[in-house]
This record gives C-alpha cells, sequence and structure tokens, in this order.
C-alpha cells in the first residue's frame, strides 16, 4: 500500500526534528521526576484556590528542574476534572504554567506552555505517561511528557506529570516550521460534520495559533471532503490518521472524538493536509467508566469503536473506514501495535518500570487522589469488591456532606469512573479481543443502538457515565454536542 510506504520514509523526519528541541532533552526526562518549584503571592494563591472555576492567570516564579524563571502566568486548568475537584474537599487542581502570559515571546528554552496534569481519575497514575508513550512509538506526533513534583511557596503539592502544551512551540519543534496551523476542537463544529460554508457555524473549532492567511478556507474544504467521502488524501494525512485512531481504539480512550464529548484532540493543518495530534489520556485503557463493567472495558469494536454516538456523526473515522484499502492499513496499524509496543510482554516491563520510578514519590504524596493499595492494583487486575466498598463509603459521605466528599473515604474511587480494570489485565484482555477481531473470530461492528448506549462487543450493553462528566443537556452554553446533522444534508454542488 503506498500510504505504508510513505509513513516508513516520514518516520526518520519527525523523529529528528523532535530530538532538536533544548527543551525536550533538558527538562522532559522520561526516566526521571524532576522538580517544579512555584512562587507567587500567599494572597494569589488563596485566592486561586478560593476560586478555581475562574480559571484566572496570576503571576508567578518558577523553578523547573533547576532553571528559574520569572514573570510567568499561573492558573488551574481542566473540564470535568477541575468542577469536581472544586466541589470536594480536595484542592489537588491542575495546572497551566504559560511562560509569555506577562512578557512577549517568553520561554523556557523554547517552551512557551507548560500543563501539570494532576492524575484525575487514574489510580495507577500512568494511563497518560503509557499512552504518550505509545503514541510516540507508532510515529504520532505527540507532546513531550515527564513526571514532576510539585512544590507551591515551598509547600508539596504531589507528583504530576507534565505535559508539552500544543501550540507554536509544539509545532516548530515537530514540523521545524511555523507554516502551519493548529486547532483545538471543543465545541460547535467538533464533530466535523458539515454544516454550511460558514466558518462561524464551526466556532467551537478554535485556532490555537495565529492562523495563516487561507486557513478558513482550508478548515472548510477539509469538512466537505470528509463528509463526501472523496480525494481524503488532498485534506487529510490519512496514514496519520489512522495510525491515532488504530492506537485509540486499541486504547479505548472513549474520552475523545470517539466518544459522545468528541473532544481532547487538536488538528495541524499545513499546505490544506490535517492532521490529528492526541490530547488527554487519563481516562484511556477503558478508563472512562463505560461499557458495563470490566469486560466492556476491553470489548469495544474495532470497526465501529465510538461510543454514545454514531459513526456518521464522526466522519474523521467513520469516512475512512468506509473504504475498503483504508480499512484494511488501519488493520494493519492495529495488528502492529498489538504485536509490537502493546505487546503483553512490553507493557508488562514497561509497568513494571514506570511503577518503580513514581512509587516512592506517590508514597510521599499527601494530596494523591487514591491509597497506595489501589494504586498496586490498578497495576495488574483491578478488584470489583474495592468498587463497591469505595462506592458505599462516597455515598454514605455524600449523603452526609452533599456539597462535598472526603478524600480519606474514597474520593479517588468516586472520581475513577466506572471502571477499575487493571493496567495488566486490560493489555492482556484487549490485545485477545482485539486480535479475534482481526482474526474474524468475533464481530468488528455491532448495532447502531448498542454503541449510542455506550454497550461494547461482547455482548456487554449499557453506558455508566463516568464521574464528574456533564450528564446529557447540563453542556456549558457553546459546547453542546453536535453531530446530529444528516449526511444527506450536504449540498450536492459542495
Amino acid at each position: 500500500i503506498t500510504s505504508f510506504a510513505v509513513y516508513n520514509s516520514s518516520v526518520e523526519t519527525s523523529s529528528s526534528i523532535v530530538g532538536e528541541a533544548a527543551y525536550v532533552n533538558k527538562y522532559f526526562d522520561k526516566n526521571k521526576v524532576i522538580d517544579i518549584e512555584i512562587s507567587l503571592s500567599e494572597a494569589d494563591f488563596a485566592d486561586m484556590m478560593k476560586n478555581p472555576t475562574k480559571e484566572e492567570y496570576k503571576q508567578a516564579s518558577v523553578v523547573v528542574n533547576g532553571q528559574e524563571i520569572d514573570h510567568v502566568g499561573l492558573r488551574v486548568k481542566g473540564n470535568s476534572s477541575l468542577s469536581s475537584v472544586a466541589n470536594s474537599e480536595s484542592d489537588r487542581y491542575s495546572f497551566k504554567i504559560d511562560f509569555d502570559q506577562y512578557i512577549d515571546e517568553q520561554s523556557l528554552d523554547g517552551l512557551t506552555k507548560l500543563n501539570l496534569n494532576n492524575s484525575f481519575s487514574d489510580p495507577s497514575y500512568m494511563r497518560e505517561y503509557l499512552s504518550y508513550s505509545l503514541l510516540s512509538e507508532m510515529n504520532i506526533p505527540t507532546p513531550a511528557y515527564c513526571y514532576a513534583n510539585i512544590f507551591v511557596n515551598g509547600k508539596s503539592v504531589g507528583l504530576y506529570l507534565a505535559v508539552e502544551g500544543i501550540e507554536e512551540s509544539f509545532a516548530k519543534r515537530y514540523y521545524g516550521n511555523n507554516d502551519g496551523n493548529i486547532y483545538k476542537p471543543e465545541g460547535q463544529g467538533s464533530d466535523l460534520v458539515y454544516i454550511d460554508d460558514k466558518i462561524e457555524s464551526y466556532n467551537g473549532i478554535a485556532a490555537v495559533t495565529k492562523l495563516k492567511k487561507g486557513s478558513e478556507d482550508s478548515l472548510l474544504a477539509m469538512i466537505k471532503a470528509l463528509n463526501k467521502g472523496k480525494n481524503l488524501e488532498k485534506y487529510i494525512d490519512v496514514d496519520e490518521v489512522l495510525r491515532y485512531f488504530a492506537v485509540n481504539t486499541a486504547l479505548v480512550n472513549m474520552d475523545s472524538y470517539q466518544g459522545n464529548f468528541n473532544h481532547n484532540y487538536y488538528l495541524y493543518e499545513e499546505d490544506g493536509v490535517f492532521e490529528v495530534l492526541p490530547w488527554d489520556y487519563n481516562m484511556s485503557f477503558g478508563g472512562f467508566g463505560m461499557g458495563g463493567g470490566q469486560g466492556g472495558s476491553t470489548t469495544l469494536y474495532i470497526d465501529q469503536p465510538v461510543s454514545g454516538t454514531t459513526m456518521d456523526a464522526r466522519p474523521l473515522i467513520g469516512k475512512l473506514l468506509e473504504n475498503p484499502e483504508y480499512k484494511e492499513l488501519y488493520h494493519k496499524y492495529l495488528e502492529e501495535f498489538i504485536n509490537g509496543p502493546f505487546s503483553a510482554e512490553k507493557m508488562t516491563m514497561e509497568i513494571e518500570r514506570v511503577a518503580k520510578l513514581i512509587r516512592p514519590h506517590l508514597e510521599k504524596d499527601t494530596t494523591k487522589f487514591f491509597t497506595m493499595e489501589q494504586f498496586e492494583a490498578a497495576l495488574k487486575d483491578g478488584t470489583e469488591e474495592q468498587q463497591i466498598q469505595n462506592n458505599e463509603a462516597v455515598t454514605a459521605k455524600t449523603q452526609q456532606n452533599p456539597g462535598g466528599f472526603n478524600r480519606a473515604q474514597g474520593m479517588g474511587n468516586m472520581l475513577q469512573g466506572g471502571s477499575v480494570i487493571g493496567l495488566t489485565k486490560f493489555v492482556q484482555d484487549r490485545i485477545d479481543n482485539v486480535g479475534s477481531q482481526l482474526s474474524g473470530e468475533l464481530p468488528t461492528t455491532g448495532s447502531v443502538s448498542e454503541v449510542l448506549t455506550g454497550g461494547f462487543g461482547g455482548g456487554v450493553p449499557g453506558r455508566q457515565r463516568p464521574e464528574g462528566a456533564m450528564p446529557q443537556g447540563d453542556f456549558p452554553k457553546g459546547n453542546e454536542p453536535q453531530g446530529n446533522f444528516p449526511q444527506g444534508d450536504i449540498p450536492k454542488d459542495m
């Protein structure tokens, strides 16, 4: 297949460009836990903790792995995770550091934004770390990341995952230029279903970088072509997008474009051709709490890899898999993934390595959402009994104090969502399931009603809404779910 040859030839180019960024080697050592020290006025920090949902920047100084930089912007960040923590007794928020918020073009050796993620809903503390590593091994443009102990005004805040922001600095280090555009879809139009020829109709596809001339026309042209399902190679890097969906599907990462919130991804466009960039993987490895229990979280159909929506409402994957050649290549990448980077042997070794790296730091972390016993269980099989006990504790506490719940009595388990399958078990079960679908032993698609209700393959219907996520109808203004436009509404003269 021609596109596979293109994929192989592009790997060396991308890899060499990634290695040129000074800040990647200096600050994102995946074999170490670095220290990040933040200093700001006590009054500003108190206000930030009191009013987290404002997401208001405060001026601060930071020391990242020994390098100090002053006059940076600091704010809390997050969506459902932020509101869930804000409504609890915890103050373990995720943070964003903007190095050029107050001083134009200021950076940390080229890095302009740094995200500090709190491992919300992840008792293993490594879903996102492992996911980015696996995506990178499949040569998908991936942000730099590493573990970091965070200190604010000399006080330990906990063990976080530091993740490079996806904006100009990312594009420059990965693509070697600043000729492209980056978008973050989050709201109207983020499903990429055609609405009309007005760019305002897609106001949920927000530009992250300063748009180049003709960029709006390129976006509209891509959406039109995508929904018609023709000449896709002219507008989409089909090979890269198929690799992205192969990994995302294998990891059952449904808090993404493939779920009913259709978010947590970026688009990169250059010369009218679009790629998908991965983002926010703390709910991967079946952690979105969908599929009705441990079995359901590993049985997602590979040719119908959506939940709470339909393939027609997700054309970026739906239209690609309608093409037999693309589907064959997608299957090839799934097979390559489960037999290579995601193999049980490699994943077992990597899980053990990362656990050894972070365990001593988690033991000292007094703000963590989960206990060390839950951490150890999450590395292996996970336990259903533990979930029942913890849910009872949370329910009891919530009845006593409807406005919040106590971390010591099970807050972390509440945040974990419906699925408690451990990493090792997930890997083995998912490999078996994907392998059986690829071989024809199991079906690769199911009924529309099954995926609409969140049920996966293997006869496990039902959907459990992840804790902290919003029920249907409670979306913030401007972030209502899209994707219900019938394909037949596309004008014939597009």
